[in-house]
């Protein structure tokens, strides 16, 4: 097999980054976190997808492991609480997404909006 010409680590954080965005659960909590700036706890994300635990777990580890989401602690009435909220790279990430997401949505509803005019 050829070589890519990119160091192999550069490589390895690229197919990290793909698969994490790949799951379209795991876009889903990235795409919940863009509209919560501050962060989002783990129980709120918990509650909006009504997730296994493990599950939601899983999928916040596969996203902070490819740097694209981080974790942090907050003490609120008298608590540690976990929050999550995405990286630059996150954010980067979704805006360069966002223009082609939106074409491909008016291209299916194009498509929707032909057949059924034409039953």
């Amino acid at each position: 097999m050829k070589s890519l010409g990119k160091r192999p680590e550069i490589r390895e954080e690229a197919k990290r980054i793909l698969e994490a965005i790949s799951d379209p659960e795991r876009y889903a909590i990235m795409l919940t976190m863009a509209r919560h700036r501050d962060g989002v706890s783990f129980s709120q994300l918990a509650s909006s997808f009504r997730a296994n635990h493990n599950t939601l777990s899983r999928h916040l580890k596969t996203l902070t492991h490819a740097t694209l989401v981080w974790n942090f602690y907050e003490r609120r009435e008298g608590k540690d609480h976990s929050f999550y909220k995405l990286s630059a790279m996150g954010e980067k990430l979704l805006s360069s997404l966002k223009p082609e997401l939106e074409v491909t949505m008016q291209k299916s509803s194009t498509r929707n909006t032909s057949a059924s005019a034409s039953l």
